[in-house]
């Protein structure tokens, strides 16, 4: 597994357990996140250390998890398919949907993280394919 895989992994696991400490170790002091497309913040990003923890704190979902089924990697990128599963936490309503997750990286650090819902959309952004039929 190469390091750049290894980062990817080591982030989701530190998603999965809530560690907001730990992912943010992995990422520049100006980390860029890209919300979901077809959300109803989809337009504006999240920038900074700050911001990305506010945005972190589990407000809409009382748990939240990512399986990652594959990682492919370029040069400065990465690009996660994963499973999404979260339970509302006003709602309890489940949701379990494919996700996709382009990682761009500066150095050993993550400078942007990308949500997207259409493999497509990923692939393309990322300027990789994923090998495995979605």
């Amino acid at each position: 597994m190469s390091e750049l895989t290894q980062r990817v992994r080591a982030g989701v696991d530190a998603f999965n357990r809530g560690d907001v400490e730990a992912m943010l170790s992995m990422c520049t002091d100006d980390v860029e996140i890209k919300r979901i497309d077809g959300s109803p913040d989809a337009g504006h990003a999240v920038r900074g250390r700050e911001a990305t923890a506010e945005w972190l704190k589990p407000v809409v979902f009382a748990d939240q998890h990512l399986e990652v089924l594959e990682i492919v990697e370029g040069v400065d990128v990465a690009a996660a398919r994963a499973i999404f599963t979260a339970t509302g936490r006003g709602s309890g309503v489940e949701i379990n949907l494919e996700a996709y997750i382009v990682y761009r990286m500066d150095g050993d650090l993550v400078r942007r993280i990308e949500n997207w819902r259409r493999r497509e959309d990923a692939e393309r952004a990322a300027g990789l394919r994923f090998s495995a039929p979605g």
